[in-house]
């Protein structure tokens, strides 16, 4: 018996009985997830902009929460380290700091969110910059939910008209 993949660009893959005259099967394997993609969906227009997030969309984002309560957010730069900012630990004393990724809502919890530990920062030595690098425990498990974004590599640069994204909380800062 033989199947194929029934439209493998939309979320839900179905598979399709099929005929195999010369039976010879493909192997599938899964391959490197790229960064800067949500691949639970297929690209976001302009339109699109504004609306509540659902899993996947974002799958780069991260909450850091402080004893249990949202401060700021993060973005996955590996699957080890996040980029944030300085003011998120301004005036803030020594206190668990857990890194969220794979969630778009702050009470509730999503089957496929995962969480880390952050065991280290580290400040950008550059005067007047407010980037902190975070160092995590252990790796995040790469998913459909949860990879790094893309970072420009050394001599490019964005450009005028580099499309970017911001994100926000919403409803009473519960979803993303």
């Amino acid at each position: 018996r033989y199947v194929k993949v029934n439209n493998p660009n939309i979320p839900q893959i179905s598979f399709v009985p099929s005929h195999c005259p010369t039976k010879e099967i493909l192997n599938v394997e899964c391959s490197q997830l790229e960064c800067g993609f949500p691949v639970m969906r297929n690209k976001r227009g302009v339109e699109d902009l504004g609306k509540m997030a659902a899993g996947g969309d974002w799958p780069w984002h991260v909450a850091l929460f402080k004893d249990g309560s949202h401060i700021c957010d993060a973005t996955i730069a590996t699957l080890s380290w996040l980029i944030t900012t300085a003011s998120c630990f301004q005036g803030q004393g020594k206190a668990e700091w857990i890194a969220r990724a794979g969630s778009t809502r702050l009470i509730s919890t999503s089957p496929w969110q995962q969480e880390r530990h952050v065991m280290g920062m580290r400040k950008s030595p550059v005067e007047g910059s407010t980037v902190v690098m975070l160092k995590l425990d252990r790796e995040f498990v790469p998913s459909d939910f949860v990879r790094p974004i893309c970072l420009p590599s050394t001599g490019n640069a964005l450009t005028d008209f580099s499309h970017c994204n911001t994100l926000g909380w919403a409803r009473q800062r519960t979803m993303l």
